[in-house]
């Protein structure tokens, strides 16, 4: 199994990340292009927008209050393998 060592710049990125900076933001004073900053995003789970966010808790939301896959689904203009996926993305994070 191989292991990531960030460099510094990436590490520079995730903590203006998490002091609330803009992903853009961060990306110019730690020195990465829009492209590699994206690609750290989704190395790191941190959500690429908002939308799927918002997607992201609504769907743990409906499935919390007992609705299937396709109910959570339909309800929510999504496709059944999303729901799948942001379901499968909780539990990963919950072990």
């Amino acid at each position: 199994m191989y292991s990531l060592i960030p460099t510094p710049e990436v590490q520079r990125f995730l903590e203006f990340i998490s002091t609330g900076l803009s992903p853009s933001a961060a990306a110019k004073q730690s020195g990465l292009n829009p492209h590699e900053s994206v690609l750290v995003r989704k190395l790191a789970g941190i959500p690429i927008s908002k939308k799927y966010t918002q997607v992201y808790e609504n769907v743990l939301k409906l499935r919390s209050e007992g609705l299937t896959h396709r109910q959570i689904a339909k309800q929510l203009g999504i496709s059944p393998s999303l729901v799948n996926k942001c379901i499968c993305t909780h539990n990963k994070q919950s072990r």
